[in-house]
């Protein structure tokens, strides 16, 4: 009987010894982890204080002109845009972008912001190129990237051999 009594024993011990190993790597691995991913945010984040650029999800698109966003002091039909907020100044009519205006630029779906003066709050030039800088080497978040808005413009569809009467020209 003390012979069961002690293999039984002895099998529950090392049982218990080896649940705790594992358990302890676990812990170990999770907080490994966790040390990498606190460590990855703190490199893509980089005390910015504009809005995180989402690559997930594309840009709203407004009109099919999307090579140039210009704000104009009165109706902004060139670019099809409703937009007609300036928090920089107004030259000849257009709107020279300034720090107020970095966080909607950087949201824009357009490739140019006309215009940025570098003797006008010359920060808001080099603040811009330093989000769009970062959001250019993020290749986690370039992986993500979802871009059949711009699938949907006719002048893609078009170069895609799509017929005349299937493109869009204007958005509802």
């Amino acid at each position: 009987m003390p012979i069961i009594f002690m293999e039984d024993f002895l099998k529950r011990r090392i049982y218990l010894i080896l649940r705790k190993k594992q358990i302890q790597r676990q812990k170990e691995q999770q907080k490994e982890e966790q040390r990498e991913k606190n460590k990855r945010q703190k490199n893509t984040s980089q005390s910015s204080l504009l809005p995180k650029y989402n690559a997930a999800e594309p840009f709203n698109l407004s009109t099919y002109y999307i090579s140039r966003f210009q704000v104009w002091r009165d109706v902004n039909q060139m670019s099809g845009s409703k937009e007609s907020r300036c928090d920089g100044k107004f030259v000849a009519s257009s709107c020279v972008y300034g720090i107020g205006d970095i966080e909607r630029l950087i949201k824009r779906p357009e490739l140019i912001a006309h215009k940025l003066y570098l003797d006008f709050e010359p920060a808001a030039y080099f603040c811009l190129w330093k989000q769009i800088h970062e959001r250019a080497l993020d290749w986690q978040t370039q992986q993500r990237f979802v871009g059949s808005v711009y699938s949907e413009l006719p002048l893609v569809k078009m170069a895609r051999g799509a017929p005349e009467d299937e493109l869009k020209f204007y958005f509802d």
